[in-house]
This record gives C-alpha cells, sequence and structure tokens, in this order.
C-alpha cells in the first residue's frame, strides 16, 4: 500500500462491514475480504483508486449517521400476526411478515438475510412469498451483503416498493448510498441487534455437527420455536433423518466472545434508529401488557417515521396489536453495547490454533452440565406445564 493511499478506517474497531464504502465508489476500486475470523473489511485496490475520498465520507459509523425524519419519540406496540402459522415460523410476533406480504402485494422487492451454500448467511433479494420464507428467524451471524445496496438502487430507479431490513449498522449504511435516489417508496426495517457473530464459527460449528453426527445438515434454526418462544434451542436436521437440539453455539453467542469488533463500539444502541420501523422480541411482556402473551412470539414494534406509522396502519388489519410505553420495552442494547467477554482474545488464540470443538469444550458450551440442563428444558420443563406445576 501507497504511503498516500486512502485509508477508510484505522481500527477494526471503526469498520461494521455494511459495504457502503465499496458501494458508492466509482471506480469499484473497493472488495470486500475476509479476515481469519470471516468477518468482511473493505480492501483498495491502488491502482484503481483515484484518492477521491469518497468511501471514507460515506461511512456513517465513523462519521454519524441521520435518521429519516423521525419522530422524538417512537411509538411502540405489541403485534401479533393474526395467521398462527405466520407466527409459528418467525422469530417473534410476525411484523416482519405482515409488511413484507403488503410489499410484494404491490409489486415490490424485500431484502433481508438469508442462506448461501452450506447454510453462509447472507442478505438475499425476494420478489415472491417463496423466496421470502428464507428470511424468516433470527440468524445469529453477520450476514454478508455482497452487492444489495447496488441491487436496491436499481430496483428503486425501477419505481418498485422495496422493503429492507436489517440490522442498524446495515440501514444506516444503506441510507448513505441514497443521496441521488428517490426513496419515496422505500420502507427500511432494523432490528435490535445482540451483536454479530463471527461467520467462520457458525461455519465451522455445522462443521463440527456434521463430523459428529456422520451427516450433513440439510436445515438449520438459530431458535427453535417448537420448544416454546422464550426458550433459546438450536436445533439442526440431519441428511439421515436425525434432529439435534442443543445449546452450543447459543451458549457461545451469549458470552459475548466472537462478536464483530465494531459491535463493541456500536453506534446504534439508542432509540435514534435508523429505520422507518425496528422489530425486536417483546421481552417483558407480561408486565408491559398484561394477557398478550401466549408464548407463541410477540413482535416489539417501534414506528419512527410517518413512512413508518403509515404502514402499520395499512397492514393492521392483518395484525393484533396493543400500545405500550417505551419505559415499559427497554432492552439492553437499546442503551449500551453488549460488552465482550474478558477472555474474547483468548478465545480467538485457541480458536485459531484448536478449531471451534476445543473452544465449545474449553469455554463451557459443551460439557455434562449444560447437557443435562438442556434435557431438563426440553422434556421436563413442557411435562411440568402439562401437568398444571409450572407456566
Amino acid at each position: 500500500m501507497n504511503s498516500d493511499s486512502i485509508k477508510i478506517f484505522k481500527n477494526k474497531q471503526d469498520c461494521c462491514g455494511c459495504t457502503a464504502c465499496m458501494t458508492v465508489c466509482p471506480k469499484a476500486a473497493i472488495k470486500m475480504n475476509p479476515d481469519e475470523k470471516g468477518f468482511l473489511y473493505p480492501e483498495i485496490d491502488d491502482a484503481k483508486c483515484v484518492k477521491c475520498g469518497l468511501c471514507v465520507k460515506t461511512c456513517t459509523f465513523q462519521n454519524g449517521y441521520k435518521t429519516p425524519d423521525n419522530f422524538d419519540t417512537p411509538l411502540v406496540y405489541a403485534v401479533k400476526h393474526k395467521k398462527l402459522e405466520e407466527r409459528l415460523t418467525s422469530r417473534s410476533g410476525g411484523m416482519f411478515i405482515a409488511a413484507a406480504d403488503w410489499i410484494l402485494e404491490n409489486g415490490g422487492v424485500i431484502y433481508g438475510a438469508g442462506y448461501g451454500d452450506n447454510f453462509y448467511v447472507m442478505h438475499k433479494r425476494a420478489d415472491n412469498k417463496k423466496d421470502l420464507f428464507e428470511f424468516k428467524g433470527s440468524k445469529y451471524v453477520q450476514s454478508d451483503m455482497n452487492t444489495i445496496f447496488s441491487q436496491v438502487i436499481d430496483d428503486l430507479k425501477k419505481d418498485r416498493y422495496v422493503l429492507f431490513s436489517g440490522t442498524p449498522c446495515q440501514t444506516s449504511g444503506l441510507y448513505s448510498c441514497l443521496k441521488n435516489v428517490n426513496t419515496e417508496k422505500l420502507y427500511v426495517c432494523d432490528l435490535v441487534c445482540h451483536g454479530t457473530p463471527s461467520p467462520y464459527a457458525w461455519r465451522d460449528y455445522l462443521e463440527f455437527s456434521k463430523k459428529k453426527y456422520k451427516s450433513n445438515v440439510v436445515k438449520t434454526d438459530f431458535r427453535d420455536k417448537s420448544f416454546g418462544w422464550f426458550t433459546h434451542i438450536e436445533s439442526l436436521w440431519f441428511e439421515n433423518g436425525k434432529k439435534v437440539s442443543s445449546e452450543i453455539y447459543t451458549k457461545l453467542f451469549y458470552m459475548h466472545i466472537m462478536f464483530r469488533p465494531s459491535c463493541g463500539n456500536c453506534k446504534y444502541t439508542n432509540t435514534r434508529r435508523p429505520s422507518d420501523f425496528t422489530i425486536a422480541d417483546f421481552w417483558g411482556i407480561g408486565k408491559a401488557v398484561p394477557g398478550f402473551n401466549d408464548n407463541k412470539g410477540v413482535s416489539l414494534v417501534f414506528l419512527n417515521t410517518e413512512k413508518g406509522k403509515k404502514l402499520f396502519e395499512t397492514v393492521s388489519d392483518n395484525i393484533e396489536y396493543k400500545p405500550s410505553r417505551l419505559e415499559d420495552c427497554m432492552q439492553h442494547n437499546m442503551k449500551a453495547p453488549s460488552v465482550f467477554s474478558e477472555s474474547t482474545d483468548e478465545f480467538w488464540k485457541d480458536y485459531l490454533a484448536n478449531g471451534f470443538g476445543y473452544v465449545a469444550k474449553k469455554y463451557g458450551a459443551i460439557s455434562f452440565k449444560n447437557e443435562m440442563r438442556l434435557r431438563l428444558k426440553i422434556y421436563l420443563k413442557p411435562l411440568l406445564i402439562k401437568m398444571g406445576l409450572r407456566k
């Protein structure tokens, strides 16, 4: 790299990997390349770069972000889709699907996190209900944005309705690319994000499971709702017909030990959301809106803009909803970034030297104690509920 080369960021904590810099580069001089953990970072081809600096100016993660004419305080609702099947196959209450269906009915397109080969998590485009289904459910991995921002721009220029969903750093990055684009038909939905784990950790967990059970993985669910909305149990289905449920990946996720470095420096942990509406699981629903929860999923919805409010009103016939108060539903990641484990650096040294199975055992994700606790969740708790001994 030349001494006068453009530097998009100085430290990895300053790059969220949103791809805005790559999208706006007038010379296509920027590519997103993975580091040793699988996180994507922009790299500049000096031979193509004209040093215009647009990539650096476009970075909202470093320069600050603007909200799309947000309300001073978001309107807050608890939401359940009226179709039970839509809720059961969604992560929370199905608000995203209610909005997405309206977009599709009006000839629009949806952008969300889906899967590539070998369950590689990536953003994709859907213009029909079948492809939309893949966007359902949480994916606890950083999604590869590839050329999605450019595709969104193309669809908007074709005067199509667009619904884009992603983490707040992704939605903010999208907005930074749209300065000369008519966004009248664009609806943006962000998520209350806990942090984005390593793509390679997810890849290696699947490979570890494949070897352990001697069969290819054919289906995944980061949070298997068959165990109830409140329970966080992951499930894998194998080619040999076996289904395995565990908390191995889940335990590592909640240890805050394999997040992207920028997650500890998140700029979006507040109610000033870079989106028209925000969705999350409505934890604390029992106290905030008594009688509304049935353990099949409730969406927490923030309406941040007039556009988001109008969309909500448009799809209101397909949802049940109750107003709530902001103070009754504030989650940690709407106040501050997740705090990384003190063992993060050691974890990655161990991981890079010894692989997924080693760190899963060393850091407690695989243990006899955890296995027994999981068995109790799967078998004993449902029995107690059926007997009326536990709610």
